[in-house]
């Protein structure tokens, strides 16, 4: 390396850190792991009450025979309900610990972000889209064909 070039570093993503305890609040984190429902192909936008098959999140979309090609979009979703005690909250913030493909994320119908990765975190704020007390939809649609996909072909060790 030459000792007077640059190197570029790579991107830092910075994430909230995650609450241990809130004031006035029993439980200040929801754990969305777990049975989410899958349509494939995914509809344009979430549907009001959506059917499909059961899938696990976290999880891999190949081995659970939910799509077929890396082109293909799967939309997932999952109901929760956030709890009243949450009115003291400063923030609410939605975190997937490991993110793989394009995804455009929604509540209740409403986008709420977009992002590209390759199984790395995605955070989003969702203050503005959230109801304390009530029952919520989270809906994600993925395609795992992203740019930084075909770059990497990191989703090959699924396929064999």
């Amino acid at each position: 390396m030459n000792p007077t070039s640059t190197a570029i570093a790579p991107p830092v993503i910075h994430l909230a850190p995650p609450p241990f305890t809130t004031a006035g609040v029993s439980s200040p984190m929801i754990d969305l792991s777990g049975e989410w429902t899958a349509l494939s192909p995914a509809p344009a936008t979430p549907p009001p009450e959506p059917a499909g098959r059961r899938v696990l999140v976290p999880g891999q979309w190949f081995q659970q025979g939910v799509i077929k090609e890396r082109s293909e979009t799967v939309m997932v979703f999952r109901e929760f309900d956030v709890p009243v005690d949450w009115n003291s909250a400063a923030r609410f913030l939605l975190e997937f610990e490991s993110v793989h493909g394009d995804c455009v994320y929604w509540l209740n119908g409403k986008r709420i972000g977009q992002s590209t990765r390759l199984a790395t975190p995605v955070q989003l704020e969702v203050a503005e889209a959230l109801l304390v007390g009530q029952r919520h939809l989270l809906a994600v649609a993925m395609k795992l064909e992203s740019r930084a996909e075909k770059s990497s072909y990191m989703s090959a060790y699924a396929t064999h």
